[in-house]
């Protein structure tokens, strides 16, 4: 079976609150990697940035 399919994020958009560390900053990479516009939300304003930033390096 083909796994990549199901978690395919193309087109979507994706906001992760709590995205400037730990878990969140995790699932903002997978949401990212598999083609969603990620939106990085954060009390930790500067650490949202820094995550939000590396998705875009990384694309």
């Amino acid at each position: 079976m083909n796994y990549e399919r199901p978690f395919r994020r193309n087109g979507r958009t994706a906001l992760v609150v709590g995205a400037a560390s730990g878990i969140g900053a995790v699932a903002a990479a997978g949401l990212a990697a598999h083609g969603a516009v990620t939106v990085c939300a954060d009390v930790n304003l500067e650490g949202a940035r820094a995550v939000a930033d590396g998705l875009v390096r990384d694309s």
